[in-house]
């Protein structure tokens, strides 16, 4: 590891009020609300850079002054969210662990703080969030449907798209633990990435950073949980099960949207190669907005990618 020109204690002081400052420009400027989701990536810096103890001090320094500032009943669960997530990326960092035992580390300690959030928020204001969201969605449609009925523009179209968005908002209830272990997965793989590019910039030597996106390669056993989930949600819609069929329905959405990043990346590395042009690429994405069927497609040339990994046999051919 490069050193740093400054003492361990100087640099932790100055992130530690970067991380501050980050967090309440997130907090009181909502045009800057996409800060508020990597505030504590400076946390991450010192861990990774100083080890467990600096980074520890760092966070409870970084809670105390927020808790000061800004309102703590809003503020505790966010604290409690991000900042064991950010010590948990740093200390794989400051041990050189590989990326894959980094981000499956990162990933449980973002599922563990995500639940935190969740739980004390509903404890301290009696709110769920992901409920909330789906209410805000709900009533903006009945609105809608309102001004639509009240015009006279109500039709048998109309009729089938307002029981089609009811069955979309059903199944967004089912989905809630997919929901909340995907926003882990999500949060995890975006601060190890950035904090590796962080400490690389900074002259960090000898850690182990994401794969380029066209080389990320998922486990095979996906594949193979896409068709159980399938299975399953055929007995469990068929047979009346109902808790079968919301498990298998989670399991599903969770493997397919690993499924589709796998084949974005297989995209990825066609185009890498030249196989595939970037116009090419455009077409497919533009059409992916436009049509959830082509995005399953997608999912499931992933799948098959997980089962016979092509890149490897590519590579093997061309060497």
């Amino acid at each position: 590891m490069k050193k740093s020109q400054f003492s361990p204690l100087t640099e932790s002081g100055f992130l530690t009020t970067l991380t501050v400052v980050l967090a309440l420009i997130g907090y009181y400027q909502p045009l800057f609300s996409l800060i508020f989701s990597f505030w504590a990536l400076p946390i991450v810096i010192i861990t990774a850079r100083h080890g467990l103890k600096y980074g520890c001090f760092a966070a409870i320094n970084t809670s105390i002054l927020l808790l000061i500032l800004t309102s703590p009943l809003l503020i505790f669960p966010v604290l409690l969210k991000s900042l064991p997530l950010a010590i948990m990326v740093g200390y794989g960092f400051y041990k050189r662990w590989n990326a894959i035992r980094a981000c499956i580390s990162s990933f449980l300690m973002a599922l563990l703080g995500t639940g935190a959030f969740l739980l004390l928020t509903f404890y301290l204001s009696g709110v769920n969030i992901y409920m909330e969201q789906i209410g805000v969605i709900k009533e903006a449609l009945n609105q809608s449907y309102s001004l639509m009925h009240n015009s006279g523009a109500v039709n048998d179209t109309m009729i089938n798209f307002q029981h089609q968005t009811d069955e979309i908002i059903h199944l967004l209830t089912i989905i809630l633990p997919t929901m909340f272990i995907l926003e882990s997965v999500v949060a995890a793989i975006i601060y190890y990435g950035l904090s590796g590019l962080l400490l690389k910039r900074l002259g960090t030597k000898n850690i182990d950073t994401l794969p380029p996106f066209s080389q990320w390669h998922f486990p095979v056993v996906f594949a193979y949980l896409y068709g159980f989930s399938l299975i399953g949600q055929y007995w469990g819609v068929t047979k009346g099960i109902e808790w079968l069929h919301v498990l298998s329905f989670n399991t599903l959405i969770f493997s397919l949207f690993i499924g589709i990043i796998q084949g974005i990346s297989l995209i990825a590395f066609f185009k890498k190669i030249g196989k595939i042009s970037k116009k090419f690429v455009i077409v497919i994405v533009v059409l992916c907005l436009i049509n959830m069927g082509l995005i399953q497609v997608i999912g499931l040339c992933g799948f098959v990618d997980m089962i016979f990994n092509y890149r490897k046999k590519y590579s093997s051919s061309h060497e």
